[in-house]
């Protein structure tokens, strides 16, 4: 189906069009090889019944000549149009084969400019635009995919593709130059193609079966009652959305109040999903499972979460913001779970989504909208999940990290996202913080820790090769440059997300702990594969360690006695902290020991209460990393 499917697309490509911009049809082509090729029996006798054979190497003659004759507007040119590119016929072998005379070698080439770019600033809004960008020269290469996007949306590829990305690799963006280039030969503007004077139903068209399939209905979710979803609506929000924004409070309150959760199923299951979390800090027994007789609480929101399936039928034709939320929920709820090693395989599944919509390229500078917010913040929730959880597993990222360039979240609280008058929408007021400048913070960092894993913990010695990990300073240089980043990251931050035990505002309280504790768990990540080896950085890797991991157990410490929120990297750091501690401890027993292994321990115990806190917000991962610290 493919193949047809091709064969219709390129020709409407290739075929001239009339004054009024329709497809001139003349006959069915017949398409010849090249002469070259043609001479040769043998070669000959065995592909000239290939009727696909006869199209390549047709259309690589036709490239061949584009690229080989200067001057866009040369006769030859012209007359291969006119005359039906596709057509049989000895002219067309004799035109290739026809040398650039000297007058025609002297002139510029043919530039493929994209035209959609011409009116699109490439630098980023101040509110977004990522630190420590380098000072390369924008090309128009970089926002190549907008043009592209518009242009396979006007094609109309069917409906699975309206919305799919297509990245410069893809052979569409060579079909978009052609069509560029057959309007500045044919004089026509380029309007786009018009896949009604040349596509066949039967092969663009979902078939009947499929349809079946994909459209199929989905059960009917159950939902708690009005007063239990919004308790949870609230519990959410406030543990949760407030260190990791991925929802936008008046818009997802909005579209529950209008009962859209009962007939959109896409809605539905995110509604689900916030249940679900929410009920970790809820301690209404409805939200238990009756099942957990013997474990009370481990089961607080299973109802919820094992109503929506992993992988969704429609998913086959489409995606939706509501697909990106669900899987960076349903990762955060696993978490909690026996199954928390799977998260890594649900949030890479969350990101590919992401990658399918495009949302990991930058648009360019426009107004920005609600819908490309909400995709921003569900891919930068998706990908600091996969940092934090895959530098905890050992793991490489789930995408890679010159592969995306959106912009950071604008820094502007839910509340101002709207506004009667347009220009004043998404702009935060001044002197007052934004409480995303955390989530922008958080995500920098994972930036950073992402780096950091991919530098030093390669594993192959190709990989080593690709990330310049050779020579003998290659570890102090790499090192010397994650600690730069990790201090410029800390000075850069505002006054209000600054460390301080005693502030008053729980929310920037918790903001801070989160952001600080995260800061010494990369610090750990950072320094750790130089504290048990044989280097010049054995020593000063040791004491950065330690300190990060003293100081992470302080902060969380101070966060558990001020209603802690429960987050991956919560566990993970703090756990990371109690095992650099034991070291250090058991390191006390030999010679050459500097340090309190009184005050240390009191440090190994802060971890373990931590963990034993994070057990009452039924996180079952916190049950096997406590236990797993009494082992030693």
């Amino acid at each position: 189906m493919d193949r047809f499917y091709l064969i219709d697309f390129l020709h409407q490509v290739t075929a001239p069009k009339d004054q009024g911009g329709s497809v001139r049809l003349a006959k069915p082509p017949t398409l010849n090889a090249p002469l070259s090729l043609l001479r040769d029996p043998k070669y000959a006798s065995s592909k000239r019944e290939d009727p696909m054979f006869h199209f390549n190497t047709r259309a690589d003659a036709w490239f061949m000549q584009i690229y080989s004759h200067t001057g866009g507007e040369s006769k030859e040119i012209r007359e291969l149009y006119t005359g039906g590119i596709l057509y049989p016929g000895e002219e067309v072998d004799q035109i290739i084969s026809r040398p650039p005379n000297a007058e025609r070698a002297s002139q510029s080439s043919f530039k493929f400019r994209n035209p959609v770019l011409s009116d699109v600033c490439l630098e980023p809004s101040s509110s977004t635009e990522p630190e420590d960008n380098l000072d390369f020269p924008e090309d128009d290469d970089d926002l190549a995919h907008v043009a592209l996007t518009e242009h396979i949306s006007r094609l109309s590829l069917g409906p699975s593709q309206k919305t799919r990305f297509f990245g410069q690799a893809s052979p569409f963006m060579i079909a978009k130059h052609a069509s560029t280039i057959r309007s500045k030969i044919t004089g026509v503007p380029d309007t786009g193609l018009d896949p009604g004077g040349y596509k066949r139903p039967i092969f663009w068209d979902m078939s009947p079966w499929e349809s079946k399939y994909v459209n199929s209905s989905e059960t009917s979710y159950v939902y708690p009652d009005y007063e239990l979803l919004m308790n949870l609506v609230t519990l959410y929000f406030e543990k949760t959305n407030s260190l990791i924004p991925l929802l936008h409070a008046p818009t997802f309150l909005r579209l529950l109040a209008s009962g859209r959760h009962y007939w959109d199923a896409s809605f539905g299951m995110t509604v689900l999903l916030v249940c679900a979390i929410g009920s970790r800090y809820s301690d209404d027994p409805r939200v238990i499972s009756e099942m957990d007789a013997g474990a009370p609480g481990l089961s607080s929101g299973w109802h919820y979460f094992s109503q929506v399936p992993v992988h969704r039928k429609i998913l086959l034709l489409k995606t939706s913001v509501y697909d990106l939320q669900y899987y960076f929920l349903a990762a955060l709820y696993l978490h909690g779970t026996s199954m928390a090693p799977a998260v890594c395989n649900i949030v890479g599944i969350g990101l590919r989504y992401a990658l399918d919509l495009g949302i990991h390229r930058r648009r360019g500078e426009s107004r920005p909208t609600a819908e490309d917010e909400l995709l921003k913040r569900a891919f930068w929730a998706l990908f600091c999940f996969d940092q934090i959880n895959n530098s905890y597993f050992g793991r490489p990222s789930g995408v890679a990290h010159d592969a995306f360039d959106v912009e950071y979240p604008i820094e502007c609280d839910d509340e101002y996202w709207e506004h009667e008058d347009p220009g004043r929408a998404f702009q935060q007021p001044p002197g007052k913080p934004s409480s995303i400048t955390s989530f922008v913070c958080f995500i920098k960092l994972c930036e950073i820790l992402g780096l950091a894993s991919r530098m030093l913990y390669t594993t192959t010695k190709k990989s080593k090769i690709q990330s310049g990990s050779l020579g003998h300073d290659w570890e102090a240089q790499t090192v010397a440059e994650l600690d730069s980043s990790m201090n410029k990251w800390k000075d850069s931050l505002p006054e209000h997300l600054i460390w301080d035990p005693q502030r008053q505002d729980d929310l920037l309280f918790q903001q801070s702990a989160n952001l600080h504790a995260t800061f010494y768990y990369v610090q750990i990540q950072v320094h750790r594969p130089f504290m048990t080896k044989k280097s010049p950085m054995s020593f000063s890797s040791l004491a950065m360690c330690t300190y990060a991991a003293r100081s992470c157990a302080s902060i969380q410490e101070a966060a558990m006695l001020r209603d802690l929120r429960v987050l991956p990297n919560t566990m993970f750091s703090t756990f990371t902290a109690a095992i650099i501690t034991i070291l250090f401890l058991w390191g006390s027993q030999r010679p050459g020991y500097v340090g309190d292994p009184q005050k240390d321990m009191e440090n190994l115990l802060k971890c373990v209460n931590v963990l034993s806190e994070c057990e009452k917000r039924s996180v079952k991962a916190s049950h096997s990393l406590s236990d797993y610290l009494t082992d030693y």
